[in-house]
């Protein structure tokens, strides 16, 4: 196995398959992982690794302005529970930076740019030098108080799941096509004009209903003039809402849109699939089920979810509305209750597929990958994905 990881190691060839693979994210954030060897090594022989984590996904509003059929939260926001103040959201975000983090992702749980915070969070995660990304539905980015922040961000993603005003009312359910349009391309006309280095793209959520339209869906972003358009399933699970003939239509228009882009067919635009869709097109290909559960409290070390009221989840979709499990809290922050003592704690948390997002399942199974590789001799600098 040594002398085929360093023969792939040695050919440019096999690196550049690596990068056309279906499993694009796995391979990723096997990269990742394999170069931050130290700090991986930590994780995976159980100790607790500095920095203590590596992202935030900070959700900041208790609230959304659309009803988009795929969401999780189906018409449900977070009630009456108290949500942490401006100063309670700045203070995680500093105690996150002092502690060593490096990515913030800013989203709602529901809608962020209806928060009272949203402003002096992103302001004091750019200030602390965090990799700071935006996840929004785009409706509200034309306010001009978020004029001066917007180019500072590393990433905006505009959750944008239609190509045309017909099918942004039916998924999205709002008739907010042309505001929300003109709001991305006024704001890629403002990149331009500040040359500023923020990435700008959209997603687009692939249903039963809805996947046939992908090709479309790619002319809009290339269209709007966007950075990067990103394909994605709501959850591996959601493989058997499609029909076999859908899976193989699904196969053969993902397998052509990697095709163009190989070809460089769609310019400057880059189009990320989510390796979801693999297990979706075929599930008997899906390996979670012979994945170590235990490496889910490996995982808190990588991301964690702060939800509006304060409550600590390992990796996000834990953290939503509709999946807020005491099993899965791993404390609470605010006022006086710090992020370090929620990351600290012992607990075990169990493995609940069907609840991960995509790539917190690539997560686990690059873990997963690493982990056999060291018990086989072979350390993180010999992987092939380090390369």
């Amino acid at each position: 196995m040594k002398a085929i990881y360093a023969a792939i190691r040695a050919s440019p060839e096999v690196r550049k398959n690596f990068n056309s693979s279906p499993f694009f994210y796995l391979i990723k954030v096997l990269e990742n992982l394999s170069k931050d060897r130290s700090r991986t090594l930590q994780i995976l022989r159980a100790k607790s690794p500095q920095p203590l984590l590596e992202t935030l996904e900070l959700f900041i509003s208790g609230h959304c302005n659309v009803n988009c059929t795929f969401c999780y939260r189906r018409g449900r926001d977070y009630g009456e529970q108290h949500i942490l103040s401006s100063a309670e959201f700045v203070a995680i975000v500093n105690e996150f930076a002092d502690l060593g983090g490096k990515i913030m992702d800013v989203s709602g749980g529901l809608e962020p740019l209806l928060s009272p915070a949203i402003c002096d969070v992103l302001r004091t995660g750019v200030e602390r030098g965090l990799r700071t990304n935006l996840y929004t539905i785009g409706n509200a980015l034309h306010s001009p108080k978020f004029s001066t922040l917007l180019t500072s961000l590393s990433q905006i993603r505009v959750s944008f799941t239609a190509h045309d005003k017909t099918s942004y009312r039916r998924m999205m359910g709002v008739d907010q096509f042309d505001r929300v349009t003109a709001n991305i391309r006024t704001l890629v006309q403002l990149k331009t004009r500040c040359h500023s280095s923020v990435r700008i793209g959209t997603s687009h959520v692939v249903t039963p209903e809805n996947f046939r339209d992908i090709p479309k869906a790619i002319e809009c972003a290339m269209d709007l003039g966007v950075d990067f358009f990103d394909l994605r399933s709501v959850s591996v699970s959601a493989s058997p809402d499609y029909r076999p003939n859908q899976r193989a239509d699904l196969r053969e228009i993902l397998a052509a849109v990697r095709h163009r882009q190989a070809n460089c067919e769609y310019g400057q635009l880059k189009i990320s699939i989510a390796d979801a869709f693999n297990v979706i097109a075929t599930p008997e290909s899906d390996p979670m089920p012979n994945v170590d559960h235990d490496l889910i409290k490996m995982l808190v070390h990588y991301r964690v979810t702060v939800t509006p009221a304060g409550k600590v989840f390992p990796l996000n979709i834990l953290g939503q509305p509709t999946h807020e499990d005491e099993r899965f809290l791993l404390g609470k922050v605010g006022a006086n209750r710090r992020l370090a003592a929620a990351m600290t704690g012992k607990k075990d948390i169990p493995l609940q597929p069907d609840l991960l997002l995509p790539h917190d399942k690539s997560l686990i199974l690059a873990l997963s990958k690493l982990k056999n590789d060291l018990a086989f001799g072979i350390g993180l600098e010999e992987s092939p994905f380090a390369a």
